[in-house]
């Protein structure tokens, strides 16, 4: 379940079935708890004061694969260039804490290399495939999205995750994603991702030699 406006992972709760009982986690005081054995009736007076009267999306649970024991996710960013064509240009993995649900930054994640935890996972020749998959795929849903919602967007993030058969799942879709070039990025050199988004913003107002 995860708030309607939300970000940084924030609010997010969990809830599985094991027979006719529940496990139910939930953020509670800057840390994670989880109910156990928790009876169907008891389950929406559980759940009631965490939602605050706020909008929730449920969606389905995945049965992640863990790096460690610890949740992965990654980003993929894609921005359009000055033609208006949507590129893939960066991606990032982000590794929760130890048996946490969420991997996010703002959760105690730490981000590395999209490549090197998915070799680290899998190994070289199918990280390889994966990565790629993510990139075709992270396009082909901006061309869509695009088509279909109202608005101009230059800049979509898409949110991947593995299960344990290393199927790639997207988690979602972020209109203002954050950058995740930050590090390596100088002062004199603006991440790639900068870039190709003021290339983009300075087609729409005529400077297509920028």
């Amino acid at each position: 379940m995860k708030p309607f406006w939300g970000k940084e992972g924030s609010g997010i709760i969990r809830v599985d079935k094991e027979n006719d009982l529940y496990i139910v986690t939930y953020p509670n005081n800057k840390a994670w708890k989880t109910e156990k054995e928790v009876p169907a009736a008891k389950v929406f007076s559980l759940l009631k004061p965490r939602l605050q009267g706020k909008k929730y999306i449920i969606q389905q649970t995945i049965e992640a694969k863990t790096l460690k024991e610890a949740p992965v996710d990654f980003r993929v960013l894609c921005i359009k260039d000055k033609s208006g064509y949507w590129k893939s240009c960066s991606a990032i993995g982000r590794i929760g804490q130890v048996k946490q649900i969420v991997s996010n930054l703002a959760q105690g994640g730490v981000q590395r290399s999209a490549s090197d935890i998915l070799k680290e996972l899998m190994g070289e020749e199918k990280a390889l495939h994966r990565l790629k998959f993510m990139h075709e795929l992270a396009i082909h849903c901006a061309h869509i999205l695009d088509g279909e919602a109202d608005g101009l967007y230059g800049e979509l993030g898409f949110d991947f995750m593995l299960d344990k058969e290393d199927n790639i799942w997207l988690l979602e879709v972020n209109i203002k994603p954050s950058k995740g070039e930050h590090s390596a990025a100088t002062a004199k050199t603006p991440p790639p991702s900068v870039q190709l988004l003021v290339t983009f913003a300075s087609s729409l107002i005529g400077f297509t030699d920028y």
